[in-house]
């Protein structure tokens, strides 16, 4: 297969001359998972996977300099590249991809789209800096918290913690940390509950959520992410996960009815249609994620986009 694989490549460079880019982005990513995993690498950490060695590979068919240094690069620093085992592109790695294009050097690339993507963070973090100041955790069982866990690095984490947001992506754990500290002001709480033909049954599950984490804090919030995406993907004429949604069924006005719910309304944000990636699982874009943390600040809507109003 990998043979097969070259002999494209160099017809297509045969063909196409100066005019084709080539960048190995699927085993660029596919290296960094496998550090996280700790699968494929030699005694000296470094990444040797027996067939499609990322080294062999952007010297056989490359046009990024550096882009070989994936091999050994830092998982905790370039996760945020990609939001899920399909190596879709966040949107770190969107600004990457297009500074990489732009000057064919991968450690060139990598830190100017980061520092685009602080002065995005920098407008949230500055709009977080105008609310009151409260103790507020934000966790929870949807797959958006696993996103959100790729998608801000640490050392952003550590700027929301001193504003007053604590992130604990294990709902488990952030109860542990509630049980050794006074009670939060709030807790916001992202659910992977789906409506589907049952609504009553998400509804009978956030009411369970409040009840664990009611000790945890004064005040708890659900955040319906997989419920709000289930309808998109429906209104997009698409599935959510396979279960096909009645387009009659308003999920927006069974959130609102739900018993025991404090529903934050993302219609009232200015539409939920730009927080939800339209592939990846129900991913959130950046907006998603600002979104989500505008939340966690007690807000009912952005407090700013990432890129602009």
């Amino acid at each position: 297969m990998k043979s097969l694989c070259l002999a494209a490549l160099a017809e297509w460079r045969r063909v196409f001359g100066d005019n084709l880019f080539i960048l190995q982005w699927t085993l660029a990513m596919q290296a960094i998972q496998c550090r996280m995993e700790k699968r494929y690498l030699n005694a000296n950490g470094v990444l040797a996977h027996p067939s499609w060695n990322i080294v062999e590979m952007t010297l056989l068919a490359n046009d990024v300099q550096g882009m070989w240094r994936f091999a050994d690069a830092d998982a905790v620093k370039f996760k945020s590249l990609f939001v899920d085992r399909d190596l879709h592109p966040s949107a770190l790695g969107y600004l990457y991809l297009t500074e990489v294009y732009r000057t064919r050097n991968h450690e060139e690339a990598f830190w100017a789209a980061f520092r685009s993507y602080r002065v995005a963070f920098d407008r949230i973090f500055n709009a977080f800096g105008t609310i009151e100041r409260r103790r507020r955790i934000l966790t929870g069982d949807s797959f958006a918290i696993k996103v959100m866990d790729r998608m801000i690095p640490l050392e952003f984490r550590r700027r929301f913690e001193e504003l007053g947001l604590r992130m604990v992506f294990s709902p488990d754990t952030a109860l542990d940390i509630a049980k050794d500290c006074e009670p939060f002001d709030e807790l916001v709480y992202v659910s992977q509950a789906k409506l589907g033909s049952v609504p009553n049954d998400a509804a009978t599950q956030w009411s369970k959520t409040r009840e664990k984490f009611k000790d945890a804090a004064q005040k708890v919030t659900i955040l319906p992410w997989e419920a709000i995406f289930e309808q998109l993907s429906v209104r997009r004429g698409g599935y959510a996960s396979g279960v096909r949604v009645p387009l009659a069924l308003d999920v927006f006005d069974t959130l609102r009815g739900a018993a025991d719910l404090d529903y934050i309304d993302l219609l009232e944000c200015g539409g939920a249609n730009d927080l939800v990636e339209h592939g990846a699982g129900g991913a959130p874009t950046l907006d998603g994620v600002f979104f989500i943390l505008s939340v966690a600040a007690g807000g009912k809507e952005l407090l700013v986009r990432p890129f602009g109003s």
